[in-house]
């Protein structure tokens, strides 16, 4: 916890009966506590309001992080439409924040089958709800798009859908996407490179487990 917050613990961990005595800050941001305090009815609605303006004050100086890396290169052009109807950009944007994981499926199959994309707002929120359920990333990432792609890229913890749907898919999309990707991933090198792919499964097997085994060795039934 931040040595900011160290004054109100105390207080606040005993409680205003056993300790009246307020904390103090120094500087402008101990006159603004002051003045919570002053307008407060009794000792505990005071320590709440500090507690708030320690809260507003962290984030109004919370600062980025510095990125010394080189930037990334940008998204590719989008070949999948835009949903620019207002009515149904409201409604999507409704179903993906609050709507049932049932109504997500929905919608994405529907959007690839018209060969639309999610709007460029709820990449992030759609890419977090596939981060979280496994069977939505396969109706998913048809409707990310390229830029969708290219922002899953960014993040750890959204790599699963790095490559899907792209047919230039890079080696990432075998070591870090899901089993489907992996798969996706493996039946289009197989159909462009049979002998490359016949060796990276080889490699892969002893490393997979079996539902993933036999997932991988379905490619080449075909």
């Amino acid at each position: 916890m931040s040595a900011v917050w160290a004054p109100l613990l105390p207080v606040s961990m005993v409680g205003t009966d056993r300790q009246a005595a307020l904390p103090t800050w120094p500087g402008d941001m101990g006159q603004l506590m002051a003045q919570a305090a002053s307008q407060s009815l009794d000792a505990s609605t005071a320590v709440l309001r500090m507690a708030g303006v320690l809260t507003a004050c962290s984030l109004a100086g919370a600062q980025g992080l510095v990125w010394h890396e080189p930037l990334p290169s940008a998204a590719g052009e989008d070949v999948l439409h835009a949903v620019d109807d207002p009515v149904l950009h409201a409604l999507t944007e409704w179903a993906f924040r609050e709507g049932p994981a049932r109504l997500h499926h929905q919608i994405c199959q529907a959007l690839s089958e018209a060969r639309y994309r999610l709007p460029t707002n709820l990449l992030p929120a759609a890419l977090d709800l596939g981060r979280r359920s496994l069977a939505l990333r396969t109706v998913l990432s048809p409707v990310l798009g390229e830029r969708g792609r290219w922002l899953a890229a960014q993040r750890d913890d959204w790599r699963y859908a790095v490559g899907v749907g792209s047919e230039e898919a890079g080696d990432i999309t075998w070591t870090d996407g899901s089993v489907e990707q992996r798969r996706a991933f493996l039946a289009r090198e197989r159909a462009r490179a049979p002998q490359a792919a016949r060796e990276r499964l080889q490699q892969a097997l002893g490393e997979l487990s079996p539902k993933e085994r036999a997932d991988m060795l379905g490619v080449l039934a075909d």
